[in-house]
């Protein structure tokens, strides 16, 4: 739903705003330019009026189902802690009112057009939902974020990272991943020193930033590619425990060329980045160039990539 279904009906929903629109300007300039050929005093008679009204009601009713859809994307929105539904997205039902807001404006607006004389609930009922608009859409949310969240952005916020942490760790395949605690036991001595080469070895040597420009620089190889953090982990190589550092090679859509902003290729070609670069912590090449157990596309190295 969210990543085909969601994209289609705002699609849909857009051109549905942009064709009301258009119709009611066309309608609107249409019969005033008839009536001042034919020299009728009053800006519109009471038919345009009533045509009009219904184009505005209607543009309430889409206005009212943007707003309904817009409930879905909270996923998105970068609000709280987390990047998802965070303690205000979820104690302040800004959207859910302002779809009862719209829906109650194309109603006023269909109220004064058939049922009353002049334009009070006309022209009132656009402007009570704008400033509804600006205080529950936007005012509410943010004074809540400031005033209520962060000062105890922690508490609030727990139970909504705990959620996002566990549906990543779904996403990624690690819901069985067991943690661990590993306590620093005294003074290291060369006894100890002797007893762990290995992990003496693998001393780091890199830092992410240095590494990280470098990936960027030499291992992009497409402007639409993007390494944007890197991480630490352990492999196996010919038979030893190594300490690697590591990027995924990540899709920054925005750098598509112009040309290439279309919905097929934003929402099914250009989906997903391709393949890691991979450097052991402890080598530098000449130049002061990282070393590579993986990198290049397609993928190769000393690790093989089924999936890259």
């Amino acid at each position: 739903f969210l990543i085909f279904t969601l994209p289609a009906l705002r699609l849909a929903h857009g051109w549905l705003v942009a064709a009301v629109l258009a119709i009611g300007l066309i309608v609107g300039a249409f019969h005033y330019i008839t009536g001042r050929l034919r020299g009728e005093p009053r800006l519109f008679g009471e038919g345009v009026r009533k045509q009009l009204a219904v184009l505005v009601a209607a543009l309430f009713v889409l206005i009212a189902a943007g707003h309904w859809l817009a409930r879905y994307e909270l996923l998105y929105s970068p609000t709280g802690t987390v990047y998802g539904v965070g303690f205000t997205d979820d104690h302040v039902p800004g959207l859910t009112i302002m779809v009862g807001v719209a829906l109650a404006a194309a109603g006023a607006v269909l109220y004064g057009a058939f049922f009353s004389r002049g334009y009070r609930w006309i022209l009132g009922a656009p402007l009570a939902w704008f400033v509804l608009l600006l205080l529950v859409g936007s005012l509410a949310p943010w004074m809540v974020q400031r005033l209520r969240v962060e000062p105890a952005e922690l508490a609030l916020e727990r139970d909504y990272l705990a959620n996002n942490i566990e549906f990543t760790r779904n996403a990624f395949g690690l819901e069985d991943m067991e943690a661990r605690d590993h306590p620093a036991r005294g003074a290291i001595d060369a006894a100890t020193v002797a007893a762990n080469s290995g992990t003496i070895n693998n001393v780091r040597l890199w830092d992410e930033g240095p590494l990280l420009q470098s990936y960027n620089q030499i291992q992009f190889f497409r402007l639409y590619y993007d390494f944007l953090a890197v991480h630490t982990d352990r492999y196996t190589v010919d038979g030893e425990l190594r300490q690697v550092m590591l990027a995924t090679r990540e899709l920054s859509a925005g750098k598509l060329p112009a040309e290439a902003q279309r919905w097929v290729n934003r929402r099914l070609q250009f989906t997903h980045g391709y393949g890691v670069a991979m450097s052991p912590v402890t080598e530098v090449e000449a130049g002061g160039r990282p070393a590579f157990f993986v990198s290049d596309v397609p993928p190769a190295g000393v690790i093989p990539l089924e999936r890259p």
